[in-house]
């Protein structure tokens, strides 16, 4: 019997050993092992067209990037429901500020486009637990986040994501 069992936990141990060898070989990245949601009170409106759905932040997954935990913009989109996946993939997002910041008039300014929806799939809000409050982040390798600047919007507390079927350019 002891035997037995001392060749299941080997078993068991060798299995999970092939198995981290073959994420660090293939770049695969651990799932998450925690379920940590966004506990504070901040809100964004999203708007499509004429329709308008107010998204509270409190309860939705928070997703870590560079040690910065936030919610990722493209759930934020998906929880309004307002356009299907595939729709959201063709579409373009503008971001007003409630200081009435908006990034489209400096995507112009700045010849750069509107933030995509792989952009928005690797961009977050986070509290900067400062003045500027909720602010939008970006991963690199994303327009936003090689150029930075313009895009990195804060005060978006009960600012406005735009979802336009055009960019600005």
């Amino acid at each position: 019997m002891k035997n037995s069992l001392k060749k299941i936990i080997l078993g068991l141990a060798i299995n999970a050993l092939f198995i981290g060898m073959l994420s660090l070989n293939f770049g695969c990245k651990p799932l998450p092992t925690d379920n940590k949601t966004w506990q504070g009170d901040e809100q964004v409106e999203v708007t499509f067209g004429a329709s308008t759905v107010t998204v509270a932040l409190k309860g939705m997954r928070i997703s870590t990037y560079e040690d910065v935990e936030g919610v990722k913009l493209s759930d934020i989109v998906k929880k309004t429901q307002l356009v299907t996946n595939t729709k959201a993939q063709g579409c373009f997002y503008n971001f007003i500020a409630v200081d009435a910041y908006d990034m489209s008039k400096m995507a112009i300014k700045w010849q750069k486009g509107l933030p995509a929806w792989d952009d928005m799939q690797k961009g977050y809000f986070y509290d900067s637990g400062s003045s500027g409050g909720l602010c939008a982040k970006w991963e690199d390798g994303t327009q936003p986040g090689d150029y930075g600047r313009f895009y990195n919007v804060r005060l978006m507390n009960g600012g406005i994501i735009q979802i336009l079927e055009d960019d600005v350019l």
